[in-house]
Parts: structure tokens; sequence; C-alpha cells
């Protein structure tokens, strides 16, 4: 007996992209209207996140934004080779006086301006604006980040582009939106999963809140970042036109094949398993959905901690059902 069928069409629905939208048009105006206060003319404002990628759904349908200050950069070396590093380091760039705190102060002054201080605060990643229409956007003030793949001069190089900036504790934090969106697209598109890929990464979404509103997974495990990136990995096959199909497909690959070591995020510059501590959160957000899924098929969990010798796998226990 399947998750039935109307289960998975009501979890493929997107979530609340119309005040999405209203959202991010009031953050960009307040940005980059004429008087917004900002010491350098037109930021590059841009989303990121779930709602971007059009894989929202409405129990986790998010506004992230990102402003970039493009005139300062911060740069990682560590791929060039000796030689290509010290003709970096010979004199062709200059410190930057305006860095990562400095556009997070200006943003932030600009914000509260536009909106009032009320409804502008400091979060640990993000400053949180509340808009006209009530939605809380997350708005990051980010610095160009480049990591060189070559340097032989200002007019011979070649890098990835990213984003940096700073958590509350002054951590830099390095992402990579832009190749993230792409790259979705990519697996969405109609030569590879034929749109099926997003709506099956909200169908999983929402599969992973129904295990937290059940108290069968903690809010912080597996959060909607980490589910896009990890069905990311899943092979463009496994996504098909039967969705009860593609859902099976999906969580046999997670189970039984998925590559720790190998698996990336969605960007495909950043492992997806960064730490033995993400694995153990992955392992609980899969454990307890397919119990949630066998549970709705009518199966109850008969016993626990049975050992997985299977080679290379994910598991090194699992859990049996019965009928």
């Amino acid at each position: 007996m399947p998750i039935p069928e109307y289960q998975l069409e009501t979890w493929c629905n997107p979530g609340a992209n119309v005040t999405s939208a209203q959202a991010y048009a009031s953050i960009r105006a307040a940005l980059t209207a004429p008087n917004s206060g900002l010491t350098y003319a037109n930021p590059e404002v841009f989303l990121q996140g779930s709602y971007r990628s059009c894989t929202n759904v409405y129990a986790d349908s998010d506004v992230d934004i990102v402003v970039v200050h493009n005139t300062s950069f911060r740069r990682d070396l560590s791929l060039l080779p000796p030689i290509q590093a010290q003709a970096y380091n010979s004199g062709h760039f200059v410190d930057a006086i305006y860095g990562a705190a400095d556009h997070k102060a200006e943003i932030l002054r600009a914000l509260q301006r536009y909106y009032t201080a009320a409804n502008v605060k400091l979060g640990s990643r993000s400053i949180k604006v509340t808009v006209p229409n009530g939605r809380i956007v997350d708005v990051i003030p980010a610095l160009e980040y480049r990591k060189y793949l070559r340097f032989a001069g200002p007019t011979d190089q070649n890098y990835i582009m990213g984003i940096s900036f700073d958590d509350a504790s002054g951590n830099m934090i390095v992402n990579y939106p832009k190749q993230h969106i792409a790259n979705g697209e990519a697996k969405n598109a109609a030569d590879r999963t034929n749109g099926r890929y997003k709506q099956t990464v909200r169908m999983f979404k929402n599969a992973r809140g129904c295990a937290v509103d059940r108290g069968l997974l903690g809010d912080d495990v597996a959060p909607s970042y980490f589910v896009e990136c990890l069905l990311y990995n899943v092979p463009d096959l496994s996504f098909v036109a039967n969705r009860q199909q593609s859902f099976s497909n999906v969580w046999r690959y997670l189970w039984e094949q998925i590559q720790p070591d190998s698996a990336v995020c969605q960007n495909e510059q950043i492992p997806l398993f960064g730490t033995s501590g993400q694995q153990d959160r992955v392992k609980q957000y899969i454990g307890h959905a397919v119990r949630q899924i066998m549970e709705a098929c009518g199966y109850r969990l008969d016993r626990q901690g049975i050992r997985i010798t299977r080679a290379n796998n994910l598991f090194t226990s699992g859990s049996r059902y019965a009928e």
C-alpha cells in the first residue's frame, strides 16, 4: 500500500509565491532607491534559497536575498600551483578598505531607514526584515568570493565566483548560490528529469515536515537546503512520471547507494557531508522518514538495530517492519 497519489500531489505544490515575490520587490526597491543612503551605487541584489529555486513549500517558503558589494572580494588560492599563487601575491591587488563589517552595517542602516528599526533585526547569519505584507525576509550582505583555478596575471585568470559573509561570531561563510540555482535548473530540464526533480524535492521537504510534526524528527535535522542538496545526488533516471515510483526510487537510492564521501551540495563546490555529525543528521532524516512512510502504509516497527554488512553503505544498522 503506497502513499496515496493525492498526498504526493499535494506535497508537490509550491509555497506562497505571490507574497514571496512582493517581499523581494520591496527589499530591492529599498536598496536600489536613489535615497537608500548607500555610499555606493547599484548593489547587486538577487534571490537565493527555495523560493528562487522553485522548491519552496508552504511550511518553509523562505525568501533569502543576497546583497553583494562587488568592489571588494575575498579569495581562495589553495588550488593554484605555488608559482601562480606567488604571481597573485606579487602586488596586483591591494587590501580592501571597505570590508564585510562595513557592508553589513551599511545595509542594516539602509533597511532600518526604509522599514524602521522595529522591523529590522540582526540575526545570527542575516538581517531579518519584516516587509509590509508581513513576510519576514532574510537579507544577506555579502562580498564577492573567488575560488581561483588559474592566475597568470590580472588579464589571464580564472576563478569560480561565489559569495562570503560573516556570522554573528565572526566566522566566514562561503557559498555559491548562482551555481546552486543553475545546477538545479539543469537537473530539472526536459533533457534530464523533465521537470520532475523540483517537484520531487518539494515532496521530500513536505515529508520531512510531516516527520517533524509527528515528533519523529527534530526541527533542526536536515533543513530545507540540505534536503534539496541530498536529492541532487540522486541519479536523474530515478525521477520518473509516476510520483509514487519516483518517491520509492529516491528513498531506495538514499538508503542503499548514496556515497557520503562523494556527495556534494547542489552548487557542486562544497561536500554535502562535511562532518560525521552531518552524516548522523541525514541518517536520522532518512530513518525517521522511512518509519513515517512505512507506518502510513500499514506496517509496524518490528525490530531495530539490525546490523547491515553491505560495503560502502551510509548505514551500519537498520529496522525491520512487519504487516
